[in-house]
């Protein structure tokens, strides 16, 4: 049997870590493969990018039409900072929440923080189900030095989480806001 994450963690250096990271994440990727589910998909990418392997994920994905495909492969290209690649493949959907928020993420590490903002907030607008456009813009927002639009997003994120019921998930931006206003 595998041993336990913490089991492992206590007294093995740094190095040992890191090296029990790699191989756990290989081991997910290896079940991602085999997976056909859609969160599945997006994780295996999100794991090739994490070991720096986005081209893998771009190999695997190129020439497909779908959906699913497609945003695989912009999050792959967006990974590998491939960025004509990603705006080509993100423009093949432009109207797509998945797409608006890898385009964000582009503008973001690009140094094009108004554009990311503007991505975020249209990645909002068309699934205001998602809550990720709101932590990426507070986290902008703040590197920005804009402390009360962050704050205004934090606020967003509370209220997001109240109406779904997720209570227990208003615990890290109470504390935000209150490093922000301090």
């Amino acid at each position: 049997m595998a041993e336990s994450s913490s089991s492992f963690s206590a007294g093995s250096s740094p190095a040992d870590r890191v090296a029990h990271a790699t191989d756990e994440l290989r081991l997910a990727i290896a079940e991602y493969e085999t997976a056909t589910d859609e969160q599945s998909q997006y994780q295996l990418v999100h794991a090739y990018g994490m070991l720096g392997q986005a081209h893998d994920a771009i190999a695997r994905y190129r020439g497909k039409d779908d959906l699913v495909s497609l945003r695989c492969l912009a999050m792959a290209y967006v990974a590998d900072g491939r960025w004509p690649e990603a705006e080509a493949t993100i423009a093949r959907a432009p109207k797509d929440a998945f797409m608006l928020e890898q385009q964000a993420e582009m503008f973001s590490r690009t140094g094009r923080e108004e554009e990311a903002l503007a991505a975020w907030q249209r990645a909002l607008d068309t699934n205001p189900d998602s809550i990720g456009g709101h932590y990426m813009r507070a986290f902008l927002l703040d590197r920005m030095g804009r402390r009360a639009e962050a704050i205004a997003e934090w606020q967003a994120i509370i209220a997001w989480s109240r109406a779904r019921g997720y209570d227990e998930d208003i615990e890290w931006p109470d504390r935000e806001i209150a490093r922000l206003r301090a």
